[in-house]
């Protein structure tokens, strides 16, 4: 803490067998005991010699100036630090400060090890005004929020989705786990590799590298305290979970894609085509599977990605630029639609170049 009196290098409280001392170092080195608590003794008198030798001020950088806020002092070789924070905001605080320390610490087999280490400090309760703050607390307040998807009947394509609440600072996706259970339930670690979206940079997309089996569950770990983002929060742990969908019922669709020359968007739309169930990027000759599909009517949308950005343009009047071209698959006998029956592989080809002549 900064020191109350200007002339007093540094204030503290120091604990020996006996007593509990308030002490004060001096600038000449010399000490004064302004008080103690008897704990076993009947009477306490203590005669304390200078401490100019085994006690210096240091600023945090350890280049000899004093810090207007804080001090480190130096005794036998270690450091001790103390700063104080002072937080400027009209918003309602909560009324509990979390410090994080990220240090090597020793573990049960002597060697040093990242840890980091979650340090609460209360508010004084005579400045606690308000005593239904904690209830007004939220978890947002006090973590860094995000969310991990992973849809069943997607996840081969689209994979795990981590996508944050803010822009991210600091990110340690080498502590991310990914695990499977088999039907035996033997557990395995599984490979993985990071995208970060180019349009949402708060979204990550982790991909197995191993391909996906029926019966088998898999797992992906986040530990907590590993991802800061841009308001100073850490995050929480969190572990997901997926399947593959296993209903027997379920049908497929394999679209085999020919005379490309351009790129485009390869879309799969539901009956009221409000709903994209599966998209791919294509700009050559490809087999796209659609898996797990349930009975019903289906459309297939083609759109020529002109511009090349991976997104449908949907054109601009006061730019005159025009919106990209959208075609719909068309059955040989003009049907837009592709019925799909219960329990069935269904294969359909279909020559690009001449949909967009």
């Amino acid at each position: 803490p900064r020191p109350e009196i200007p002339h007093f290098v540094e204030q503290f409280k120091t604990e020996i067998p006996l007593y509990t001392i308030g002490v004060t170092i001096h600038k000449d080195g010399s000490v004064y005991a302004e008080s103690y608590s008897e704990e076993e003794a009947g009477s306490a008198e203590m005669t304390v010699s200078p401490v100019k030798e085994y006690y210096r001020t240091l600023s945090p950088d350890s280049g000899g100036e004093k810090d207007e806020y804080g001090n480190v002092l130096e005794h036998n070789g270690m450091t001790y630090s103390y700063t104080e924070y002072e937080i400027k905001d009209p918003a309602e605080q909560p009324d509990t400060l979390f410090l994080n320390v990220d240090y090597l610490k020793t573990d049960t087999l002597g060697k040093l090890v990242p840890f980091v280490e979650e340090i609460k400090l209360a508010k004084p309760k005579e400045l606690n005004v308000r005593k239904s703050a904690k209830k007004d607390i939220k978890k947002e307040d006090t973590t860094a929020v995000f969310s991990v998807s992973a849809e069943p009947d997607k996840v081969e394509q689209t994979g795990f989705v981590v996508e944050f609440k803010y822009p991210v600072v600091e990110t340690a996706f080498d502590s991310v786990t990914f695990r499977y259970l088999n039907p035996r339930q033997q557990e395995s670690k599984g490979k993985f590799t990071v995208t970060q979206d180019t349009l949402n940079l708060r979204r990550y997309v982790i991909r197995p590298e191993e391909k996906l089996l029926p019966g088998y569950e898999y797992f992906l770990n986040i530990p907590g305290k590993k991802f800061k983002d841009i308001n100073g929060l850490y995050n929480d742990s969190l572990e997901v979970s997926v399947t593959l969908p296993n209903d027997e019922t379920l049908s497929s669709l394999t679209l085999s894609l020919s005379n490309v020359h351009n790129k485009y968007i390869v879309d799969m739309l539901n009956e009221k085509r409000d709903q994209v169930l599966r998209s791919y990027i294509i700009e050559s000759d490809q087999t796209l599977s659609f898996p797990y599909l349930k009975a019903g009517k289906y459309s297939i949308r083609l759109t020529e990605d002109v511009n090349r950005n991976g997104i449908v343009d949907t054109g601009n009047l006061l730019e005159r630029k025009q919106p990209e071209k959208v075609m719909f698959y068309k059955l040989d006998d003009g049907t837009a639609f592709i019925d799909i029956p219960e329990k069935t592989e269904l294969t359909q080809s279909i020559d690009v170049g001449e949909m967009f002549k």
